[in-house]
């Protein structure tokens, strides 16, 4: 029934669009609303090394994301007694600045081997991939990324000025791709 008693349905009330705005933050955000193909807001609540995070997902365990065309550095693993390899805490330090308990957006494009959502990042409008990667903080990770797309192209341009001005990672003349490092590591 309509407010004037009528059966007609009264319109709703309209907002100025201008009294709408995004979130401030977002502090949890509702598992059953986290995008397959889609963009939300969350908060990065852990930094756990140079390429990955968790944020919480309401009454869940927290999400964990993997940057989908970043591969940074690996971190020591104490508990497996195995090392870290030059940058990795660099690395990990620079993401934590940059994202560690503040709004992102995220879009989820898939899985991976491990289970860790593979997500493009974005804070502020900053492309997180793209930033790490131009400071060196990482290497252009291409299994996630379409060969020969506009993005593919500006990313590995960012790789190439990255190493030729030896920023980060790229101070090393031969840095050692981490998946070449873990099976040299692994192997011993």
């Amino acid at each position: 029934m309509a407010p004037d008693g009528s059966m007609t349905p009264a319109e709703p009330p309209q907002i100025p669009k201008a009294a709408l705005s995004d979130p401030i933050q977002v502090v949890k955000a509702n598992p059953k609303s986290l995008p397959k193909n889609g963009t939300t807001k969350v908060v990065a609540t852990c930094v756990t090394d140079g390429d990955t995070f968790s944020f919480n997902g309401g009454n869940t365990p927290e999400y964990t994301c993997r940057l989908d065309v970043v591969d940074a550095p690996e971190t020591k693993k104490a508990k497996y007694n195995k090392p870290g390899q030059p940058k990795s805490e660099e690395a990990t330090a620079y993401l934590k600045a940059m994202i560690e308990n503040k709004e992102v957006d995220i879009h989820i494009a898939g899985k991976d081997h491990n289970g860790r959502n593979i997500c493009q990042v974005e804070i502020n409008g900053k492309d997180v991939d793209m930033d790490l990667i131009k400071n060196g903080m990482g290497w252009l990770y291409r299994q996630y990324v379409v060969p020969g797309s506009q993005r593919f192209k500006e990313l590995y341009s960012a790789e190439q000025d990255a190493k030729a001005n030896k920023r980060g990672l790229w101070e090393d003349p031969n840095p050692e791709y981490p998946s070449k490092f873990r099976k040299r590591i692994n192997s011993n």
